[in-house]
């Protein structure tokens, strides 16, 4: 997310928003759609 121009906070805000939603097992891909969403 911070090469795609996000905030080292804002990415950690939205990262920690869909782990929270899709489950620490979630794959990395699934996690970025969440998180672009």
């Amino acid at each position: 997310l911070m090469t795609l121009g996000y905030k080292p906070a804002d990415a950690d805000k939205l990262v920690r928003k869909a782990v929270s939603s899709l489950g620490p097992d979630a794959s990395v891909e699934a996690l970025l759609r969440s998180a672009l969403s």
